[in-house]
């Protein structure tokens, strides 16, 4: 059984965008060995995870000290510190990434554990993507024009609103959140899947490709949400 050719047509959508998670996908496509979930964490999910708490504190850094309306329920109540809230979403994701790194991925052992082993990483996984879509959902809030607290500065070809050619949609951020709705569940499966009767139980039978499809999902999700942050501007 080729676990490769089970990932959902969803993500078959974006992969094309993103030449780097493609490729790497092509070198699995054959394997049915669970120590390529490893690799795959290692040589694409940690780094770009990596590269995006990098510059969610480049952004803390550059905005030292800087004080923006502190808003509860979508009312201001008082001011809070750039440097606070981007520190914040770092460390945050931070701790997921060290959890996920710290997960153990060994061939050939029984089903039980090996289960409880996807489980771990599709559940660490999907906390990561919450903070990230917890990042994106905040900044496309921020982006509109009553408010204006952040901006991106698009290129002349970036086109509006269909309905009002001015307006510039925070899309990439909209992407990431409609992308975590979509695997968020998935969590859900994942626990679900630490129940087993019997070695080779096939009702956790797409609990391995399910992993990959979690883990390809917040790979292709990190890198753009890291790609919409390099152009970011608070107005402060």
């Amino acid at each position: 059984m080729k676990r490769f050719n089970k990932i959902s047509p969803l993500l078959y959508r974006y992969l094309p965008r993103d030449l780097e998670l493609t490729a790497k996908l092509q070198e699995y496509k054959d394997t049915d060995d669970i120590s390529f979930l490893g690799r795959f964490i290692n040589e694409i999910v940690t780094p770009r995870l990596n590269a995006l708490e990098t510059r969610l504190l480049s952004i803390a850094t550059e905005y030292q000290g800087k004080e923006v309306p502190r808003k509860i329920d979508g009312k201001v109540d008082g001011t809070i510190l750039v440097d606070k809230i981007y520190r914040g979403y770092a460390e945050r994701l931070g701790r997921r990434i060290r959890l996920l790194q710290g997960i153990p991925i060994i061939s050939g052992e029984e089903e039980a554990k090996i289960n409880d082993t996807l489980s771990d990483i599709v559940y660490m996984g999907v906390a990561a993507f919450s903070i990230e879509a917890n990042i994106a959902n905040d900044i496309r809030h921020l982006f509109r024009s009553e408010i204006e607290e952040v901006t991106i500065p698009w290129d002349e070809e970036r086109v509006g609103s269909s309905t009002m050619p001015h307006k510039i949609n925070p899309a990439d951020f909209e992407n990431i959140v409609s992308l975590w709705k979509a695997y968020l569940p998935k969590a859900s499966s994942a626990i679900l899947a630490q129940i087993t009767e019997h070695q080779g139980d096939s009702t956790n039978e797409f609990l391995l490709p399910m992993t990959l499809e979690l883990l390809v999902a917040l790979s292709y999700a990190t890198k753009s949400l890291q790609n919409s942050l390099e152009n970011l501007k608070i107005n402060v």
